[in-house]
């Protein structure tokens, strides 16, 4: 093997040298950073030359630290994302709105902004976000590209173990953000009774129980509890719409409109005229607490006679309900 020569400035000649592990502190925009690498060391003075392959080394090292202690994404985590979703580095670049080669310079060891960092990683866990991000920009990739990566992220998101009634519940409270967790338990009674005579099938598998206060959905009262009498705050602000049918959102957009208006008390005195939850109650008193499965049969019995009786043709015609139901309210 032929001995490994370089230029030395310290001894002014051609030296042969070897490489040893050391511990290196450099400095980073403005901090300073330790980790693992390597110098070059002269045969002869004893002392660190430089060399191209091991200086480059040691950069990727200290960008590599410098990501950790920052909380940066890594090139590893970055790899894992074009996996998942089945795309290059430069076709995510330009979906992104990013320069071509921003993705394949991370991928060098390049160190992305915290936003863009946020933003791979928002990516990396959310499949519905980035399917919304990719059939925005369907028109930006070459088709065949599009196509492969489209078919990864629906399949990605058949996967994910997100209940539908969940993404109902983002999607009603990206729309108006005075919903209270009372209020969002009515609404997703009420879209599971009108979905049923509007599209012909309920929207979301999960059953409702029949509570003091209402029908309510365990997990979803579980997820928002915390917000107690207030309206909830979500930390999700991106487009979910993609992850329903166009039938789907119109009943969703009604729902918002002619329900959503009502605090969670009058839609609580709403549900306690109607059969579906009297029924699941039977004789019960007024306090005292059940954990009843709302029949869904019962549900789907009731919204059709509701159907019938307001003469209901779209989902525009929910407002004749709400109104009837407001305007005969005992308070």
């Amino acid at each position: 093997m032929a001995e490994k020569r370089i230029f030395c400035e310290h001894c002014l000649d051609d030296v042969a040298y070897h490489i040893e592990n050391r511990e290196l502190t450099r400095k980073l925009k403005g901090k300073n950073y330790t980790f693992k690498g390597q110098e070059a060391i002269c045969d002869n003075c004893k002392k660190p030359v430089f060399v191209t392959k091991v200086d480059s080394g040691n950069r990727q090292a200290l960008y590599a630290s410098f990501k950790r202690e920052n909380n940066i994404i890594s090139v590893s985590e970055i790899e894992a994302v074009l996996k998942k979703y089945n795309i290059g580095a430069k076709p995510l670049s330009e979906l992104l709105g990013w320069g071509i080669n921003t993705i394949p310079r991370y991928l060098k060891g390049d160190i992305p902004k915290p936003a863009y960092s946020d933003l791979l990683r928002k990516i990396a866990v959310e499949p519905a976000y980035f399917l919304s991000l990719l059939k925005s920009g369907s028109d930006i990739l070459k088709p065949v590209a599009y196509e492969k990566s489209l078919a990864a992220a629906e399949q990605l998101l058949k996967e994910t173990k997100i209940d539908k009634e969940v993404l109902v519940s983002y999607y009603l409270l990206s729309k108006n953000d005075e919903i209270t967790p009372l209020a969002l338990q009515k609404l997703l009674y009420y879209t599971q009774g009108f979905s049923y005579i509007f599209i012909g099938e309920f929207m979301f598998a999960s059953d409702c129980e029949s509570w003091v206060h209402g029908p309510v959905y365990r997990d979803i009262y579980n997820q928002f509890q915390e917000f107690g009498r207030e309206p909830i705050v979500l930390d999700r602000t991106y487009d979910i719409s993609s992850c329903f049918t166009s039938q789907e959102i119109l009943l969703l957009d009604s729902i918002v409109q002619h329900l959503s208006v009502y605090n969670g008390k009058v839609l609580e005195k709403f549900t306690h005229e109607e059969s579906p939850w009297l029924s699941a109650r039977g004789d019960l008193k007024e306090d005292e607490p059940s954990n009843k499965i709302i029949d869904k049969n019962g549900i789907a019995d009731f919204f059709t006679r509701v159907k019938e009786k307001y003469d209901m043709l779209t989902v525009d015609d929910l407002s004749a309900y709400t109104k009837a139901r407001f305007e005969n309210l005992s308070f």
